[in-house]
């Protein structure tokens, strides 16, 4: 066998194991790769349905409070209908 020969089977060799290498690194990547985006999907909706939330309790919160202010209203216009002097309590 001569040294060329040599050459073009180590090449050959080289070229299919660095082929295998590279598979492998390619569909770990690959595996990897999968594994984060399911993760940041998990993360997002999570951060999705709190938002939601927020929203939901702040429209709560100033709906609440304007029936609040509606009682107050008609509180104060049953004292001056019936001539009842509101005092807070001590």
């Amino acid at each position: 066998m001569t040294s060329d020969e040599l050459k073009v089977i180590l090449e050959d060799n080289n070229a299919k194991f660095f082929g295998q290498v590279l598979k492998h690194v390619d569909e770990s990547i690959d595996k990897l790769d999968t594994k984060i985006t399911k993760r940041f999907d998990s993360v997002d909706t999570t951060l999705d349905g709190i938002a939601k939330r927020l929203d939901t309790d702040d429209q709560e919160r100033v709906a609440a409070e304007a029936q609040l202010d509606r009682h107050g209203n008609w509180i104060g216009q049953l004292a001056d209908a019936t001539h009842t002097k509101l005092v807070p309590e001590p």
